[in-house]
């Protein structure tokens, strides 16, 4: 008798394809280039559930390829970031670097909060690695999100023009870490019982924001300028880009010495 597939087997299997084509997309538009660890990123994350795809997801098999795979999907989403984060300031590269180690510290000050505060509950997992593991990912992606956060509101204060491309890449970044570390601090603290739910959510989210980027990246929104905000002054407006100009200039001379 041929067995139904599950809802998650179904989510799984779209949200591979919806991977699988968000990297082909891309390609297609030869955004590649410009965004160049982000393909990288849907590369590997397509190819990292392809091979997890035959093993049952309770099974040691499974467990061995996902938790020795993690940390390259960490490093892809700090490598993102950073990329991301190179585009909104690619003409202040002072304030860029300030920005850089700003966020190095706030990952190791997150993780550490992470695991601090859920040390009373790691019982709640059958297995301590997994505890760790999914801890560490917790804060990381909490990290990143604070980051992107800060990013727009350096951006709604100042008039930094951007193509309409980063604007949606850098709001469905922020989307995607906080509705993922969300549902991993409620598995920590809940417990292993709602990992099939979690592992729902999670997919769910992933394949919304692949088609998200699928449709809304564009080769057209590369040229096409935009500001978060539209309300300042010709007067004001030059008075902001100035401050900029001189914050930035100020890093690079104390860089140098």
């Amino acid at each position: 008798m041929v067995s139904v597939p599950s809802v998650l087997s179904l989510l799984w299997g779209f949200s591979i394809v919806a991977n699988a084509a968000a990297a082909l997309r891309l390609y297609q538009l030869d955004l590649n280039r410009t965004y160049r660890f982000f393909f990288a990123y849907l590369v590997f994350a397509t190819a990292r559930s392809l091979i997890l795809l035959p093993f049952d997801v309770r099974g040691a098999q499974y467990g061995i390829v996902y938790l020795a795979t993690l940390p390259i999907l960490w490093v892809f989403y700090i490598l993102v970031v950073l990329e991301l984060y190179s585009l909104v300031l690619q003409n202040y590269s002072g304030i860029y670097s300030l920005g850089r180690w700003t966020l190095y510290g706030a990952l190791v000050f997150s993780v550490a909060v992470s695991i601090i505060t859920l040390i009373p509950s790691w019982g709640n997992e059958t297995s301590r690695l997994m505890f760790w593991s999914t801890t560490v990912e917790r804060g990381v992606l909490f990290s990143l999100v604070i980051f992107l956060l800060l990013i727009f509101i350096f951006l709604s204060r100042y008039p930094v023009e951007l193509n309409r491309n980063i604007i949606v890449h850098s709001i469905v970044y922020t989307v995607f870490f906080l509705g993922v570390s969300m549902t991993i601090f409620i598995r920590n603290v809940v417990g292993y019982e709602v990992a099939r739910e979690i592992n729902n959510v999670v997919i769910v989210i992933s394949a919304a924001c692949y088609m998200v980027w699928i449709f809304f990246l564009t080769r057209r929104g590369e040229s096409r300028i935009v500001k978060l905000r539209h309300s300042w002054t010709e007067a004001d407006e030059q008075r902001l880009i100035d401050q900029l100009n001189n914050i930035n200039a100020t890093l690079l001379r104390a860089a140098r010495r």
